[in-house]
Formats: structure tokens, sequence, C-alpha cells
């Protein structure tokens, strides 16, 4: 063909030398001769127009590339065959005449083929409304690419924030419990003395001071009393602090506390007792003392 070619349009318009006018008229004779071999039951379908410059790409130009760029012809091709299957001396040479031309056939309309879809694709690339067309995909494209790294910045911070929240609950919920334990430990020295307030500070310093020492780090915050254990951060503290294995600690320190009272109570019980029993026994032996020597002085005064 000679339209696979710059000169055969003079420019991107609908003028008589355009290259839209140009190759309407092309595509429009090759459909219009496809349609002379069409066979009784092929489809009806109407082949798609080239359109103008200001053809619609849904409605003009994207059906028409879809049909032309699988674009398979209807022609015959018999001009192309070299025998004539008439002058054959038999039916046996007839077949064989005729395999031969289907052959020649066959290739010439693959060889059609594949120049009209190649055409197509010379036209395609130079066609400035398919230009057009692909600058608005790829700008709609970004901006959907936008607003999806939007959406999952949004996402991403929305995360953060309910992390942070849980943090502060978690926190809250630590400092509470230290308090609950502070007023335990001053419910006791209140009730036994000072004695088991110090030495139960005394404990605590001494725990605080060798895990400070060990984790240079923050022990209000980053200690567990109940589990004796030590965190590295807040997120690994407030995760055990949540855990069923940390409220079971708890419980069993609460009851071990309570236990402690009860024995303590229970020792200054029977101390009362042992001191009460001694004194009575050391009443009675001076009792016995005072009645042996008045029998001595009555021994001697008989005498």
């Amino acid at each position: 063909m000679a339209y696979f070619n710059s000169s055969a349009f003079t420019a991107f318009d609908d003028s008589d030398e355009g290259f839209y006018s140009v190759y309407s008229d092309v595509f429009s004779k090759i459909a219009e001769e496809d349609k002379r071999f069409k066979e009784p039951g092929d489809s009806d379908y109407d082949i798609p127009g080239f359109g103008s410059c200001k053809s619609d790409y849904d409605e003009v130009v994207g059906p028409f590339y879809n049909y032309w760029q699988s674009y398979f012809t209807s022609r015959s091709f018999v001009w192309v065959e070299e025998y004539n299957t008439r002058d054959a001396a038999n039916g046996r040479e007839a077949k064989l005449m005729e395999r031969e031309n289907k052959k020649k056939r066959d290739a010439a309309r693959k060889e059609w083929n594949e120049e009209v879809r190649q055409l197509v694709m010379f036209v395609k690339k130079r066609d400035k409304r398919v230009q057009a067309r692909k600058k608005v995909m790829e700008a709609k494209a970004a901006e959907t690419a936008r607003l999806n790294a939007e959406r999952i910045e949004s996402q991403r911070m929305e995360r953060a924030k309910k992390v942070h929240e849980y943090a502060k609950k978690g926190q809250k919920v630590m400092q509470d419990l230290e308090a609950d334990f502070q007023q335990l430990e001053r419910d006791m020295a209140a009730e036994f003395g000072d004695s088991l307030s110090g030495e139960s500070d005394d404990n605590s310093d001494s725990v605080e001071s060798e895990l400070s020492s060990s984790i240079g780090g923050d022990v209000d915050e980053l200690y567990c009393v109940a589990c004796n254990k030590a965190f590295r951060s807040q997120k690994a503290f407030q995760n055990h602090a949540n855990s069923k294995k940390h409220k079971e600690n708890v419980m069993v320190l609460t009851q071990e506390l309570e236990d402690e009272e009860s024995r303590m109570r229970e020792d200054e019980e029977v101390d009362g007792s042992v001191k009460s029993g001694d004194e009575g026994s050391i009443g009675e032996e001076a009792d016995e003392q005072d009645v042996e020597e008045e029998e001595e002085q009555k021994q001697k005064t008989l005498n």
C-alpha cells in the first residue's frame, strides 16, 4: 500500500488531503470491497467507520480500532489460483489442483490481513484522537494513584492514632494499679507499724535500683511488680498489662499479701498466749516456795 508513509496526508485535519479524510476513504474502500464477498449466512454487522478529527472516542474511535486491529477479510482470493480444476483429467487430479489452489488462497488472504492490520497500527500511532485519549487515561490513572495514596496515608494515621490511644489507656491502667499497691502498703504500714513499711520501701528501692542499673530505663513505667518483669518499650509493657497471665499474677500477689497479714495476726495472738502462760507458772512456783518456808519456820518453833 502507498499509505504507510506520512506523505500520504498533508495535515491532521478533515481537509481533502488531511489525515482523517485520506484514511477514512482508505478503510471505507476496504470495507466496501469485503462486502462483495460476503456469504448469505455471514453477519450483517456494520463495519465501524474512521470518523473525523472531532469524533468521540467511545462512540467512534474506540469501536473502529477494536474492529480493524483484529481485521479478517471475507475476500475469496480466487484470482490467485494457479490451476483450473475444469482442466483436470480425472477426479484425483482435480482434488490435487484444488488443494494447491487453496494453499494459494490462504497464503494471499493471510498476507492481506496482516498488511491491513499493520496499516491500522501505523494510523493509530499517529492518530491525535488516540494520543489525546492516552493523556486523559494517564491523568485518570495519576489521580487514582493520588487518591489511593491519600487513602492509605489516612488509614495509617488513623491506626497510629488508635495505637496512641491504646498506649494512653494502658498507662492509665498501670498508674491506677500502682496507686492501688501504694495504698495497700500504706494500709499495712498503718496497721502493723513502720517496720513493715520500711521493709517494703527497702525491698522496693532495692528492686528498682537493680532494675534501673540493668535496663537503664524508667522503672515506674516499665517494671511490673506483680510479674517481676522489666520491659524496654511502652508497647511491650502495655501488651503485658492486658495479658491474662499478668492479671492472674496480680490476683495471686493480692492473695499472698492477705495471707501474710493473717499469719502475722496469728503470730501476735500466739505470742500473747505464751506470755500469759509463763506468768502463771512463775506465780505457782512462788506460792510453793512460800509454803515450804512456812513449814520450815513451824518446825524451828516446835524445836
